[in-house]
């Protein structure tokens, strides 16, 4: 089982290589969002993104393999 970061609609959104990207536990695609977060958070403080962005509307989905 992995895991993954999709949009509410279950869109992937987050690629590596063309292939979507992939988490081996649930807490790594936790965190991998949280970081993402942060980033996004830092960006919009440092006036380089108009927004932080809204996460809202992201999950985390298990993938069969």
């Amino acid at each position: 089982m992995k895991y993954a970061v999709r949009m509410y609609h279950d869109e992937p959104i987050w690629f590596c290589n063309g292939e979507e990207e992939l988490f081996s536990t649930e807490h790594e695609a936790i965190q991998a969002l949280e970081d993402e977060a942060k980033e996004c958070e830092w960006a919009f403080q440092q006036g380089f993104m108009e927004d932080a962005g809204d996460f809202e509307c992201y999950r985390i989905v298990e993938i069969e393999q």
